[in-house]
């Protein structure tokens, strides 16, 4: 405990940092024309490090509902829209995750 109280004294601090995980990799989903879509995902905190952050899209269709994150899990949840989509076209981009665990990006 003296010893922690010195480094703390002279400005040293040692912490662990967090760890995160994801439920998913990839995203891939078929949804017909002029429909919605709704999903979800899970982060996890691997090491019992307590993670806070941001989820965002790099398309304006598929939208990240809860963006903001804190604690030890978080179910991410998301929609997609497909108004204005023809049928076989495809939506391409990422879901970046940014946190105080660093970055993750899960490409759709």
């Amino acid at each position: 405990m003296k010893q922690t109280i010195e480094k703390l004294s002279r400005g040293i601090v040692e912490y662990e940092a967090p760890k995160m995980e994801v439920s998913v990799s990839t995203i891939e989903i078929s949804v017909e024309a002029d429909t919605t879509f709704d999903g979800e995902f899970d982060i996890v905190s691997s090491n019992d490090g307590e993670l806070k952050g941001i989820v965002y899209s790099t398309d304006e269709r598929l939208v990240i509902i809860n963006e903001n994150f804190m604690g030890m899990r978080a179910n991410i949840k998301f929609r997609i829209f497909t108004a204005y989509v023809e049928d076989g076209q495809t939506i391409e981009g990422s879901i970046n995750i940014v946190s105080n665990a660093g970055e993750i990006y899960i490409p759709y």
